[in-house]
């Protein structure tokens, strides 16, 4: 796994040992950023369920302004830590070790927003479906921006109260679908 795009393009990044973690494909994050390659750079990115943090770091290498990593698994933060580390970008970024639900409440209480928000769960769960909702009731997401789910192709499309899939890119075992709310 290795960083696409940007100032730490080729950068080789480590894989928790467990096979607890799913990283998303290189392939797939060069779909889901040359989709979103317009808003990357100077925004606020949240990457949920943030496993490696292959795909904060690929939006601080392509010029995000700053990326919070969150992830439930001590061996994957700890693993995040050290490719942002690798990475070099401290500075921007911050990694919560917390499960998505204390996690998303305590970024509305310190009233953190972002323009993009990433989440990748554990497939088969509806956990992407359960998380959009908390995203929009912490206020998390600024006017005008995006939630990219990536969810198991099996699992169909889902629905997001209150939001529209703007674009949506299926492959054989992942899907992605990428929201905004639907009065923006």
């Amino acid at each position: 796994m290795r960083v696409i795009a940007g100032e730490s393009r080729g950068l080789r990044l480590n894989s928790p040992k467990s096979d607890q973690v799913r990283p998303t494909s290189d392939m797939h994050r060069e779909m889901v950023f040359n989709v979103i390659a317009d808003r990357v750079r100077g925004s606020r990115f949240l990457d949920l369920f943030a496993g490696t943090g292959a795909v904060g770091i690929e939006a601080l290498s392509r010029g995000a302004e700053c990326c919070v990593f969150i992830d439930n698994s001590r061996e994957a933060a700890e693993t995040v830590k050290k490719n942002v580390a690798l990475a070099g970008y401290g500075m921007k970024s911050r990694v919560i070790r917390a499960d998505f639900i204390n996690a998303v409440d305590m970024l509305a209480r310190e009233r953190e927003r972002f323009d993009i928000v990433f989440m990748d769960p554990p497939y088969g769960r509806g956990m992407d479906e359960r998380c959009v909702p908390l995203i929009e009731s912490g206020s998390l997401l600024c006017p005008g921006g995006l939630i990219i789910t990536e969810r198991a192709s099996r699992e169909g499309t889902p629905s997001y109260a209150g939001f529209e899939i703007v674009k949506a890119k299926e492959y054989k075992t992942a899907s992605f679908f990428f929201i905004k709310k639907a009065d923006w």
